[in-house]
């Protein structure tokens, strides 16, 4: 669950997590990493991999548990209660009052000091490393990217401009950077069409959202909901390697206080491949 400023999860509300803090005070608990640094990346990629991964991981860091609030979960917890019960060969050690607390206890690896570790040191005790958008996955220009999927294609260097992903993809967001720009490992094709599913936030709607490729700019009008946008390129000489999206505007969401929603969106991608 992220940390700061974030709505319910099911039916877990936002700070209830902070829980074990307020109840130790020699304890230390993976929740509260500041969203966007690297422990928030870390800890957000492992929560996608198998249960037995997770295990070994929090393991080599010398976790001794895993507290587990079911409220967190459209099933009340009850399929990631069984999986961790499976991989463990146990149940849980404990069980809060009302049920919906379940604690499984772990045995850590011997002699884990993590003290004035810098980040990358810390992945390498792990054995478990990523980038700031998690752990990548094959794929080519074709196949494209999923934006609501965690992580991103080996082909791609970096990009700027876009926050976690969501059920449906990612927004672009003003706070971050004005533009999205995508960069990629090895140049871009001479001639290709560029495929992209995107939606305008409230603020964009039947306006047109600028694609700049090398020395090539064009403008594609968004109509509301989700566009599928078709923009053929031909770069000739140019050697390009990177893509930049440019908004026309930014706005909060609509409909919300300023203090529970501050994120200022332009554009939500979908998906974007090449042909």
């Amino acid at each position: 669950m992220p940390f700061p400023e974030t709505p319910p999860l099911h039916n877990l509300n936002s700070y209830v997590l902070s829980m074990g803090f307020a109840n130790s005070k020699t304890l230390r608990w993976s929740y509260g990493g500041i969203e966007g640094r690297a422990g928030d990346h870390f800890y957000r990629s492992l929560a996608t991999e198998p249960v037995e991964k997770q295990i070994d991981v929090v393991r080599r860091l010398g976790f001794r548990g895993i507290y587990i609030d079911r409220r967190g979960y459209a099933d009340h917890g009850d399929a990631i209660v069984d999986q961790f019960t499976r991989a463990l060969g146990y149940p849980p050690k404990l069980v809060r009052s009302d049920r919906q607390v379940a604690f499984f206890a772990i045995e850590p690896f011997e002699d884990v000091d993590l003290d004035g570790l810098s980040d990358e040191a810390i992945m390498q005790k792990a054995g478990y490393a990523i980038d700031r958008f998690s752990a990548r996955y094959p794929g080519t220009l074709e196949e494209g990217i999923d934006f609501s999927r965690a992580g991103l294609p080996d082909f791609i260097l970096d990009i700027a401009g876009l926050l976690r992903p969501e059920a449906w993809g990612r927004w672009s967001d003003q706070r971050l950077a004005r533009t999205v720009r995508i960069d990629f490992k090895s140049p871009l094709p001479e001639k290709f069409t560029l495929v992209l599913r995107a939606k305008p936030s409230a603020a964009n709607i039947d306006k047109n959202l600028l694609i700049r490729v090398g020395p090539e700019l064009r403008r594609v009008k968004m109509s509301d909901g989700v566009n599928e946008m078709r923009v053929p390129f031909d770069l000739g000489a140019e050697t390009v390697d990177h893509i930049e999206f440019i908004p026309p505007k930014f706005a909060r969401p609509s409909g919300q206080a300023v203090g529970n929603d501050d994120r200022e969106l332009g554009v939500g991608f979908v998906s974007l491949r090449f042909e």
